[in-house]
């Protein structure tokens, strides 16, 4: 009944919508006509000049309040609460937001309906950016190791353009030279914290403006030798890389992960077969370190890449203090002058 007659009525004014993930239980009681919510606002969409909302166990029982100043203890409001809220009461970060369409109601009984309603926050959004501080060739790197339960899809694209005339062998020719990388990631997130970092970084990628380096997180080259701190070279078990890629740009960066924790990147320069089984190849710098092979976890591939889109998906299982996933696809940019 709510629902008809407040979509009857309001359905094209700008409401007040929750930030349902953020929710957070009241810890101590906060009585009529104060100015002042504790409460935990670290990684939370709170801001000042935004809004929050204090809500009992039905739609029937909430307030909306302004704040003022958003403190690390709690929320300064810019006026007095109107009602009493007891210990237990739910509080969310709030937002303007305006209905994207009239929402579709089914009814399924003569009491209840269900409707899928989708709203567009008609404020801005002053989340703190944030990318990684690891550079590589004066980029960031982005080695979070993606959620692999899943399968994760990667492929290749060129830039080909077809000229036919209809009258002869059409002239496909390809603009890059080169394929250049699409894959997949997944990350499962736990905790406001880790959640947060990755919404950061979504905002610090300013949809797909930004560039960042991205390891396949894949065992693309196996060392077959150990190496030492001062050597300019690596000898790799022959897959190919001399014969079909040797220093050409997509495929001569690599992200040295040993299992200590310590990563090494270099560029690769180009490279010799050796023998059937064993190339090696020519690093731009030295590793600074001796490399055993038994402290190899893997070797992977580094493309420069940025989001294949503008919009990016956080999926929340459970509360901002719970799980959320996030899936997005990145796509090579070309690096050749890098």
């Amino acid at each position: 009944q709510l629902l008809d007659l407040s979509l009857f009525g309001w359905s094209d004014r700008i409401w007040s919508i929750p930030v349902w993930p953020d929710i957070q239980l009241l810890q101590v009681d906060v009585p009529a006509d104060v100015d002042f919510i504790p409460c935990s606002t670290a990684h939370l969409d709170f801001h000042a000049g935004g809004m929050a909302m204090l809500r009992g166990k039905d739609a029937f029982t909430s307030e909306t309040v302004e704040v003022l100043d958003v403190l690390t203890d709690g929320l300064q409001l810019k006026r007095n609460t109107q009602l009493s809220w007891p210990t237990g009461s739910r509080l969310y970060p709030a937002r303007a937001a305006q209905l994207l369409e009239e929402p579709t109601l089914t009814k399924l009984t003569d009491r209840l309906v269900e409707a899928e309603v989708r709203f567009l926050v008609v404020e801005a959004c002053d989340w703190p950016e944030w990318l990684p501080t690891t550079l590589y060739r004066g980029r960031p790197v982005w080695d979070r190791r993606p959620d692999d339960t899943d399968d994760l899809a990667q492929a290749s694209e060129r830039l080909r353009s077809t000229f036919d005339t209809g009258l002869a062998q059409p002239l496909i020719t390809d603009a890059a030279r080169r394929p250049l990388q699409v894959f997949g990631q997944r990350h499962l997130d736990l905790g406001r914290e880790a959640r947060a970092r990755v919404r950061s970084f979504i905002y610090g990628m300013r949809g797909r403006q930004k560039v960042v380096w991205v390891p396949t997180h894949m065992a693309d080259l196996s060392l077959v030798a150990p190496a030492s701190s001062v050597a300019g070279t690596l000898d790799f078990e022959n897959v190919g890389y001399t014969r079909f890629s040797n220093g050409r740009p997509g495929r001569r960066d690599i992200r040295i992960e040993l299992w200590d924790g310590t990563v090494i990147m270099r560029r690769l320069l180009g490279g010799t077969e050796l023998s059937a089984d064993v190339e090696r190849v020519a690093l731009d710098a030295a590793l600074g370190v001796d490399v055993q092979l038994h402290q190899v976890a893997r070797i992977s591939w580094m493309v420069l890449c940025r989001f294949a889109a503008d919009t990016q998906e956080i999926e929340h299982m459970t509360d901002s203090e719970g799980v959320a996933a996030w899936a997005t696809v990145f796509r090579e940019e070309r690096d050749d002058e890098f």
